[in-house]
């Protein structure tokens, strides 16, 4: 199978292949200064809207293990839809991730979050130096502005290169030990091989008619299922259905999603105590005899039943899971990719009726009274 890239998918493809060489990139920076002198005694809410919200979902568990404490990930659309609910008047740093930073939810919960918590400072991670939350991080001493390279600032659809690139400098913010450069460092390495290695079997699954996706992930890699299903969402205009869970919790109701023309994608944890139940799973499901294709995505080979493909990434030097999530991806966002092109979908702009937009649109911000 030869595939083309259209004019209508040139950003994309762009944004999901240059996102190793970005990674090194962006693991070059240190922002331990900053986090110091911010997080100190207060509660930390990470927030965003859409992919966005699930950088901080991917990243709080990380922040929990290495600041020692419990991380609260928030979105952007629950602060401003019940503020009540989310927010304190108690000393607080609010870290607020977004790709253009103009989603009407990112400035609104930013000014709430204001307006309720006396005590407030916040960090800004976002993609574009032109946007209205960086416009709004000007000349205020208790907002730090962290900018991505201006190549992670996607201009196709669907976010691939700023929501990994944001992942890289939250995790940078909670990087205790100074290890995040020299693993991404090598996790880009085999994410540009991953790039040419893994070609023929994406187009081989291709070749299998399937309209219905899962992505299954634990722990660190829950959050990125999500995002990895959103992304087929997005990017097939709704003709590939997806559906993401943890392992275990997959059996709870969501298999009966599985049919024929179902594909199955696990990403296996490093923990070997983890990664039993994960096996047990994949061998269930293989002897349901329903699903048309599983693929177990791990960081060094498994035993699995033989029908199973076991996709490796070569990321076994690694101890914390959260590291694997970026190979994962770029695996589960090149599938996408692809896919979207041999439905013939305008990639890059894959809802030309404008009823979802890059930017979010249609948002009336209502004023909140306490």
């Amino acid at each position: 199978m030869t595939i083309t890239i259209p004019n209508g998918a040139k950003y994309t493809y762009k944004e999901t292949m240059q996102q190793p060489q970005l990674w090194a990139e962006v693991a070059k920076n240190n922002y331990q200064s900053m986090i110091s002198k911010m997080a100190a005694g207060r509660r930390i809410i990470l927030t965003g809207a859409g992919s966005s919200s699930f950088v901080g979902q991917c990243t709080a568990p990380f922040w929990s293990r290495t600041v020692k404490k419990t991380i609260e990930p928030i979105a952007t659309t629950d602060i401003v839809a019940v503020p009540y609910l989310h927010l304190r008047d108690e000393p607080t740093l609010l870290v607020s991730m977004a790709r253009s930073g103009n989603s009407p939810e990112s400035v609104a919960a930013v000014k709430i979050a204001e307006q309720m918590i006396t005590d407030l400072k916040q960090i800004f991670i976002t993609c574009n130096e032109n946007g209205a939350l960086a416009n709004y991080a000007a000349n205020k001493e208790n907002i730090e502005l962290i900018l991505m390279p201006k190549e992670a600032d996607d201009q196709a659809f669907a976010m691939t290169s700023s929501f990994t690139t944001m992942v890289i400098s939250t995790l940078l913010l909670a990087d205790v030990h100074n290890e995040v450069s020299n693993i991404l460092n090598s996790v880009s390495k085999n994410g540009q091989q991953l790039i040419s290695n893994s070609e023929n079997l994406i187009k081989d699954l291709l070749k299998i008619d399937f309209n219905r996706i899962v992505f299954l992930g634990d722990g660190d890699l829950t959050a990125m299922a999500r995002e990895a299903s959103l992304k087929m969402l997005e990017l097939t205009a709704g003709k590939v259905v997806p559906l993401y869970d943890s392992l275990l919790g997959f059996r709870h109701g969501p298999k009966t999603f599985i049919n024929n023309k179902t594909i199955i994608v696990t990403f296996l944890s490093n923990n070997k105590y983890t990664q039993q139940y994960q096996l047990d799973l994949i061998t269930e499901i293989n002897r349901d005899n329903e699903a048309a294709c599983i693929i177990a995505l791990s960081s060094s080979p498994v035993v699995v039943p033989n029908s199973v493909i076991n996709y490796v990434t070569g990321d076994n030097h690694v101890k914390e899971d959260i590291y694997l999530m970026f190979n994962y991806l770029l695996f589960a966002q090149i599938l996408v990719l692809y896919k979207s092109i041999l439905l013939e979908i305008d990639t890059d702009n894959p809802m030309p009726s404008g009823t979802v937009n890059r930017v979010v649109k249609g948002v009336t911000i209502h004023q909140y009274k306490k």
